[in-house]
C-alpha cells in the first residue's frame, strides 16, 4: 500500500490485513522521514488500535509491485543482495478492491497459494 492512499480505504486494507493474518507493507517512509510516517498513521487510527505495518521496499522488489494497492500470497522470504532481490513466487492481483475480495479471488484462481488465501479469508471472515 501507500500511505498517500484515501484514509477510508487504508484503514480498511490495514484492519482487514492484520484480522486476516497477513502484514501490510510499504516500500519507505512517507514523508521521507520516520516523524511524517508516524504522524500519518497516527492521522488514520486512534490509540490503542493494533495496527500492523511493515516498511521494506525488498517486498516490493521482489513481488514486482508497480501499482498500489497490491494483494500478495507469497512463499518465502525475498533473497536479496542488499536492496537488489530476486523474483519471489507468489498470487498476486492488484486494484481497488477489498482485502475480502483480493482473497477470494487468489482462493479461487491462485496457482501458488490457493489454500493460504482460503484460510486468511475464513480468519477475516470470523473476525467482521
Amino acid at each position: 500500500v501507500s500511505l498517500s492512499m484515501p484514509d477510508a480505504a487504508l484503514t480498511s486494507i490495514i484492519r482487514d490485513t492484520k484480522q486476516a493474518g497477513g502484514v501490510v507493507v510499504v516500500r519507505g517512509f512517507y514523508g521521507g522521514s520516520y516523524g511524517a510516517f508516524a504522524n500519518r498513521v497516527r492521522e488514520l487510527f486512534e490509540e490503542g488500535d493494533e495496527v500492523g505495518i511493515s516498511v521494506d521496499p525488498r517486498y516490493f522488489q521482489a513481488v514486482g509491485v508497480k501499482t498500489v494497492p497490491t494483494y500478495a500470497v507469497i512463499s518465502g522470504e525475498p533473497t536479496c543482495d542488499g536492496f537488489v532481490c530476486d523474483p519471489i513466487r507468489s498470487d498476486t492481483l492488484s486494484g481497488n478492491i477489498s482485502v475480502a475480495a483480493a482473497l477470494r479471488l487468489i482462493a479461487d484462481l491462485g496457482e501458488l497459494a490457493p489454500l493460504q488465501a482460503e484460510a486468511a479469508l475464513k480468519r477475516l471472515e470470523r473476525g467482521l
